[in-house]
């Protein structure tokens, strides 16, 4: 139903048996969650990929339906696919006069969507290939270190304690060095990240 399009946008060790022990080294453990990091990357990575993909066909889509209806183009709204009445509602006189049935906010929220994760792609990819990361930002370091695969803040001074609080909160733990907070790399330490430099930087 009509609905559904506004309210979508265009359709979110140790081994034993019989007795035996083996027993594995510190760098083969270490390789071990090494690898693992890197399928579960790989993973968030093809799920931000095909995310992407939807958001930029709904975004291309709900503008091409703002300009056929504006200029009228009842032909070019019946080839992408609408009933008569889903098309009469694109088409009425009050959505027209708004710039669209679907309107500015919807897209403008739509291509912030798509520029974050286009951003998340790029620090999940850099840290695939090897390719660290690192941006200043008030006061702090932000790093992504692609041999450790893990996500850092660098403070210049003890943060305060609402920031401290933020970083525990979102999965940061302090290291030896009291300024150091760090978790590993993933979809969701980058997009905790991405909240906590927003409320630092503010």
């Amino acid at each position: 139903m009509l609905t559904n399009y506004q309210d979508t946008g265009f359709q979110s060790s140790m081994n034993s048996g019989q007795g035996a022990v083996t027993f594995v080294s510190l760098n083969q453990i270490v390789e071990c969650n090494l690898n693992r990091h890197a399928a579960a990357n790989s993973e968030d990575a093809a799920e931000l990929r095909a995310r992407l993909d939807k958001l930029q066909l709904s975004q291309e889509r709900m503008r091409r339906v703002n300009s056929y209806a504006r200029n009228g183009n009842r032909r070019a709204l019946v080839a992408m696919g609408f009933s008569d009445a889903q098309i009469e509602a694109f088409m009425s006189p009050e959505r027209t006069r708004c710039g669209g049935f679907f309107p500015a906010y919807k897209l403008k929220n739509g291509t912030k969507k798509i520029r974050l994760i286009k951003d998340k792609l790029r620090e999940l990819d850099a840290a695939q290939d090897g390719q660290s990361i690192e941006e200043e930002g008030n006061g702090y370091t932000y790093r992504i270190d692609s041999e450790e695969r893990t996500i850092s803040f660098q403070f210049l001074a003890k943060p305060s304690k609402d920031i401290r609080n933020a970083l525990r909160k979102h999965g940061f733990m302090r290291k030896t060095n009291a300024l150091l907070y760090e978790r590993g790399v993933s979809t969701a330490a980058l997009d905790a990240a991405r909240q906590l430099r927003t409320m630092i930087d503010g």
